[in-house]
């Protein structure tokens, strides 16, 4: 079970915080002049998905520490339930609408697979097979906007974000040191990698 267990780390809040859909027509990042009125706008929709983004790395990490040496349905259950309540509607309402109708899509897809976790019986077998679908349709539907939004490059900075401020403590003191990372995203007060100064106050993402 450790290529699954390994899924579930890596899979678990980038299916819960997604990136996808071509229903609303976007230029990638890339293709923008960012000096632009039509740049400036991506560019705020970037940041406030990094913050989504930046919060699902904080949750994922926290509940592997809390959940360390339970079965691996207990972690892939517990993920789906924290990641599902999360996060506050203010952080989605400024991202923009595909990526907001295509957490929710995952978010469905989260809450039928934790409905088939409670309903069927299943060997390991069938549950790795089960959870390994899941997180197929998830990357399927997420695909699009990974590369429209960048968010291949930026999740290695958010890691790398993440590891600078627990490295070296214990497990009591990096799941308070996660707390204030997560209280401070919900609050726009912590700045993300490449985040443009006063892009707290610009959005007004505070509460």
């Amino acid at each position: 079970m450790l290529s699954l267990f390994r899924r579930v780390v890596v899979s678990a809040f980038l299916t819960a915080f997604p990136a996808m859909s071509q229903d609303v027509a976007a230029p990638s990042m890339a293709n923008v002049d960012l000096e632009t009125e039509e740049g400036k706008a991506l560019e705020r929709y970037q940041q406030a998905i990094d913050r989504v983004e930046m919060l699902g790395c904080v949750l994922g990490t926290m509940i592997r520490l809390e959940m360390k040496g339970r079965e691996t349905r207990e972690i892939v259950a517990a993920m789906i339930v924290r990641m599902n309540s999360a996060p506050p509607p203010r952080m989605l309402e400024l991202c923009p609408p595909d990526y907001r109708k295509t957490f929710e899509a995952c978010r469905e897809e989260s809450a039928r697979l934790l409905d088939r976790m409670k309903t069927e019986k299943m060997d390991d077998e069938q549950f790795d097979k089960v959870f390994k679908e899941y997180c197929n349709r998830c990357n399927e539907m997420n695909a699009p906007m990974m590369e429209k939004y960048r968010l291949r490059e930026r999740s290695s900075l958010f890691f790398r974000m993440l590891e600078s401020k627990v490295i070296g403590l214990n497990r009591e003191e990096r799941m308070k040191a996660l707390q204030r990372m997560k209280d401070d995203l919900i609050a726009g007060k912590l700045k993300i990698p490449g985040e443009s100064e006063g892009m707290e106050e610009e959005t007004g993402l505070i509460r």
